[in-house]
């Protein structure tokens, strides 16, 4: 049976996770606006290097605590 520590650890990573995706949500939400209101098909250069950093550290962090999930977000994350 598992212990109230085990259920506050299970629901922490769990929260990690849908922090996770919507945080990577987020910054496919500012790229798309920032194209719109800009009129352009592309983000500025130091933006996008900025913005892969941020999913980069998200996906690295999911990964500690959701491996199989990270390689779901990761590829959702690429194909946007």
């Amino acid at each position: 049976m598992p212990t109230e520590k085990d259920e506050i650890t299970e629901l922490l990573k769990e929260l990690i996770l849908i922090n996770g995706i919507i945080a990577t949500e987020i910054i496919t939400l500012v790229e798309n606006s920032s194209k719109i209101a800009r009129k352009s098909d592309t983000i500025p250069p130091n933006c996008a290097t900025a913005h892969k950093s941020l999913n980069e550290q998200i996906l690295k962090i999911i990964e500690k605590y959701h491996g199989d999930q990270a390689s779901i977000l990761r590829d959702h994350i690429t194909k946007h």
